[in-house]
């Protein structure tokens, strides 16, 4: 296997990662009670919202609850998964180890990506899960085998898409050695992906599907599921993804090449 030395001393790193967050359980516990909590403040506000209309720019509150369901899925794996490694990354390049793993034989990209893990996300994930089986179960959300494959195509480029976008933070990071503003300009990206694209105006709809491809992140997996969008929809959404990540990739190793090392 390729990557199969990289993949190995990764699963290492989210070992430690795990031995660190045994370390204070009681945080841990109260972190996930935390964002579980959180996630059922969120989802009462979509409830609430629908007590006084129908329906948000076609979208009604089985699809709004639907939309949430998926954008707090694709949330939580962006801060089990990505955001610990663009909040590493400025300590790796202060402290030397961006060097010392430069100068290893080692895929740079997927190390410096995925070397770090936090589960304190992991109520969030959980809670928009059940809510997702919740509504299958109830008859919310009816499935069937064509919109669910399109639903999977269209979830893996949306987290392609997100991971894209911390690529292209974490390239920054490393060009620019500090940038205290990140999480709230990741956070800033990320609340409008939480509401329907088809509540923005026709021109900010085409900037939110194209130039900040974030309508891609939940609104079109939403979509896929609830028979709102079909095969075409998907087709955008992977040809957008593919495209986000060749460009991230070749910004990241743009970085490195242009990286002098801790000391200067």
């Amino acid at each position: 296997m390729k990557y199969a030395r990289e993949m190995a001393i990764i699963l290492k790193f989210w070992k430690t990662s795990f031995i660190q967050m045994m370390e204070y359980r009681a945080n841990f516990v109260f972190s996930i009670i935390a964002n579980t909590i959180d996630f059922i403040f969120g989802l009462l506000q979509y409830v609430f919202f629908f007590t006084v209309t129908d329906n948000l720019a076609g979208w009604d509150e089985n699809s709004m609850l639907t939309l949430y369901c998926v954008f707090m899925c694709v949330f939580a794996v962006q801060f089990l998964f990505f955001y610990p490694n663009l909040e590493a990354i400025s300590e790796m390049v202060n402290n030397g180890n961006l060097d010392l793993l430069l100068s290893k034989p080692l895929n740079t990209l997927l190390l410096v990506s995925f070397r770090r893990i936090s589960l304190q996300d992991s109520g969030t994930l959980f809670a928009g899960i059940a809510l997702f089986l919740w509504l299958i179960i109830s008859g919310r959300l009816v499935l069937t085998f064509q919109s669910f494959l399109f639903f999977i195509f269209a979830l893996a480029a949306s987290i392609m898409i997100v991971y894209s976008i911390f690529l292209l933070l974490i390239s920054l990071s490393i060009k620019s050695e500090k940038m205290e503003d990140l999480a709230s300009f990741t956070w800033a990206i990320f609340a409008a992906a939480r509401y329907p694209v088809d509540i923005f105006p026709k021109k900010i709809r085409i900037v939110f599907l194209t130039a900040i491809p974030i309508g891609y992140i939940s609104s079109i997996p939403a979509a896929v599921l609830t028979g709102k969008a079909g095969f075409g929809a998907v087709f955008a959404a992977l040809f957008v993804s593919l495209l986000c990540i060749c460009l991230s990739v070749k910004l990241f190793y743009a970085s490195l090449r242009n990286y002098t090392s801790a000391g200067g």
